[in-house]
């Protein structure tokens, strides 16, 4: 009844403000644009002065440790003024943020989101390096999907639109982790591997999300530039 009775709770969250409020679960985000930074700190902060009365009416507090934001713009300079606090408390400003498994940075340029990730490959790559000799490809198989591929996959249609050069280092770190499952050599052809293995390139898999997408879910435009992403 725990969660359940906190989902009702916060149900009527996005109804305290005019911030356009993504819920999940205890983590929550809202999100709020304008065209002028000092207009958009006025604006973020009396939002946020709504939210701290609506907490306090319905008897809920803030970890105001774990609550952040971050200024998405196309000048950085503007936003070193910016400050703004919920009950007394400054909020703290971030250059990434880690939502929901995904690290998402001022840039939107994904480049934390895919270091995070060439890491868990990396240790992946040497767990199938380790345990190669004393296991099947079955069994290599269901390491790859559980410890890479689960990795690989998750909001891969989020992260998988920078430039190709980014990508690089997950696709090599993909081929080599394929090339230890089946003892191959390094100057072993990655596409024919793949094609043994009947296993997708990472940008296969990227366009298999989008075609997946694109058939079971409406996508809706995004009508102006996000400017401001607060978290807690």
């Amino acid at each position: 009844m725990g969660p359940l009775l906190f989902l009702i709770c916060v149900n009527e969250l996005p109804c305290a403000s005019s911030f356009q409020t993504t819920l999940f679960a205890g983590d929550n985000s809202f999100h709020l644009s304008h065209k002028d930074i000092k207009t958009l700190q006025f604006n973020v902060q009396n939002e946020l002065d709504n939210v701290d009365s609506w907490m306090r009416s319905n008897r809920l507090s803030i970890n105001y440790n774990k609550t952040a934001y971050m200024i998405v713009t196309a000048t950085p300079s503007q936003n070193c003024n910016f400050e703004i606090s919920m009950n007394g408390v400054r909020i703290q400003q971030t250059d990434s943020i880690k939502y929901l498994g995904v690290i998402i940075d001022n840039k939107l340029s994904w480049t934390p989101q895919i270091s995070s990730l060439c890491r868990k490959h990396s240790q992946a790559c040497g767990v199938v390096c380790k345990i190669r000799h004393f296991a099947d490809i079955k069994i290599l198989r269901l390491i790859y999907f559980s410890l890479f591929h689960s990795h690989l996959q998750y909001c891969i249609i989020d992260w998988e639109r920078v430039y190709k050069t980014f990508i690089r280092p997950v696709q090599v770190l993909q081929n080599r982790i394929l090339k230890y499952m089946t003892f191959s050599t390094r100057t072993s052809s990655a596409n024919n591997i793949f094609k043994l293995l009947k296993n997708l390139k990472v940008s296969d898999l990227y366009q298999l999300s989008v075609i997946w997408k694109s058939l079971c879910i409406n996508i809706m435009p995004i009508s102006c530039p996000l400017l401001l992403i607060t978290f807690f």
